[in-house]
């Protein structure tokens, strides 16, 4: 939805891997108390998925130019001509 989606996704990554580990490496996965590293790595991977997938076909991205236009029909990949 914003601008420089894949950046900031792997920038927000990064600090979650880095808070998850100075944070919650004591805690454990799954605390009893419930303050274990559960939504720390939800949120690791949401920011992981944004930055493989990239941003959406009405994003700012796309709308800028900074991400290519694919076509949504194709899924993003070129048809192969056929023989």
């Amino acid at each position: 939805m914003g601008g420089l989606t894949r950046v900031v996704a792997v920038l927000l990554a990064l600090e979650m891997i880095g808070t998850t580990l100075l944070v919650k490496v004591d805690v454990g996965l799954v605390a009893q108390g419930g303050t274990g590293a559960e939504i720390d790595l939800a949120l690791l991977a949401a920011f992981v998925g944004l930055a493989i997938l990239g941003p959406g076909l009405l994003s700012v991205d796309r709308a800028v130019g900074i991400e290519a236009r694919q076509s949504a029909r194709a899924g993003g990949r070129q048809p192969v001509p056929a023989r």
